[in-house]
């Protein structure tokens, strides 16, 4: 896959497409006052990372994504959901 170009389309599919853990015993682990997780995950040739983070004080400010492994070894997140522990733009908490 050619990652120099990819559109709405591309990232779209590499988000949806079938994978699976690698890692399927990954532990909680505690870095700068927050919980971390990292799952391994393959589909193909191709290698992502579902990763959890949660603040230790707010558990609810935590973030969560899927990243995928670019050929040159970098990183490039395709999504990640945030918990409502700090506003987002114009959403409107009631």
């Amino acid at each position: 896959m050619d990652f120099s170009n990819l559109t709405d389309g591309d990232i779209e599919n590499l988000i949806l497409m079938e994978k699976h853990v690698a890692n399927p015993g990954a532990r909680w682990s505690e870095r700068k006052g927050s919980r971390r997780k990292n799952f391994q995950l393959r589909a193909g040739r191709l290698t992502f990372t579902l990763y959890l983070r949660e603040l230790l004080l707010y558990p609810d400010n935590f973030s969560c994504g899927l990243s995928v492994t670019k050929p040159d070894g970098n990183q490039l997140t395709l999504t990640r959901y945030n918990g409502c522990g700090h506003p987002h733009g114009e959403i409107l908490y009631e």
